[in-house]
């Protein structure tokens, strides 16, 4: 716990610099979601999508706290958004086959 700690505050740091590194959203989002705490997980996510609207991991990782909270209609949502910004995706598995 108190290395993620030691993240969250490290991340923040990092978007207090940089409003707009999506890539230090995208990992405040993840320790966030890896805390069970989906709801910043997900806010975190969108920031991400405001600097970069069609970036498919971040709308992946937005669709899987969703479906984690049990809000399958937006999850769906954000799966058919990754589909959408990466026409690459491999959707005919049962799980997407992105890096997160």
């Amino acid at each position: 716990m108190k290395k993620h700690n030691d993240a969250i505050l490290c991340f923040k740091r990092v978007i207090e610099a940089n409003p707009n590194d999506v890539l230090a959203l995208n990992h405040l989002g993840t320790i966030y979601a890896e805390q069970n705490n989906y709801e910043d997980a997900i806010n975190y996510y969108k920031k991400g999508l405001k600097v970069d609207p069609n970036h498919p991991v971040l709308h992946l990782n937005i669709a899987n706290c969703y479906s984690k909270i049990g809000n399958f209609e937006n999850a769906q949502q954000e799966y058919r958004q990754v589909v959408f910004c990466d026409k690459k995706v491999d959707i005919s598995g049962k799980k997407l086959k992105l890096p997160l």
